[in-house]
């Protein structure tokens, strides 16, 4: 008989891959999943917003960063803090087509942002395709033409300095899939450590 009554613990999870903090996948270079990261406080913006590219020149500037090839862009909305409310998805601005391409014209592989999704929220990125003036899905669809990585729902930005730290996101791996969960940690150095 075994002294402590049991042998092993398992558990089966049915989760989909785009739940909780995710990173969009299916083929990518690992040394896309890290780097030195950037935090970009567009918090100023309202929910619906589309962040542009000079919204992003705005907040890397106030971040005192210059933006180079690799860099990690993390972007902080604020929508973080209304998770567990109703009408979470539609609490954030997101980005245009212009916004992320300059981004990711400059060499960034790896782009978050605390919300929903990376777009603006359903209801004002309907309406503007209904109107002519926005593609649905601008910023996901960007990643067609030029590959990038997408990490969504991330939470706690507001903890980070603006630059100074190194971030590290790898998804668990899910052959096949549009999407993985990650745990998305970044490594801040002590100097930069409570400011």
């Amino acid at each position: 008989m075994l002294a402590r009554g049991h042998v092993w613990s398992v558990e089966t999870v049915t989760l989909s891959t785009h739940s909780g903090t995710h990173l969009t996948i299916d083929q990518v270079p690992l040394e896309w999943c890290w780097g030195r990261g950037v935090r970009l406080d567009v918090r100023h913006l309202p929910a619906g917003a589309g962040i542009t590219a000079a919204d992003v020149q705005a907040a890397l500037n106030a971040a005192g960063h210059t933006l180079e090839a690799g860099d990690v862009v993390l972007t902080l909305t604020g929508a973080s803090a209304h998770y567990h409310e109703a009408g979470y998805e539609q609490r954030h601005a997101g980005y245009t087509r212009e916004g992320i391409a300059w981004v990711v014209d400059r060499g960034v592989r790896l782009i978050g942002i605390d919300a929903w999704g990376i777009d603006r929220p359903f209801g004002p990125l309907i309406q503007d395709t209904l109107a002519g003036t926005a593609e649905f899905w601008e910023a996901h669809f960007y990643g067609l033409e030029r590959p990038y990585l997408q990490i969504e729902k991330l939470s706690n930005l507001e903890a980070l300095p603006p630059t100074g730290f190194t971030v590290m996101a790898f998804p668990v791996k899910v052959e096949g899939a549009s999407a993985a969960w990650a745990r998305v940690v970044a490594a801040v150095p002590e100097a930069y450590a409570g400011t």
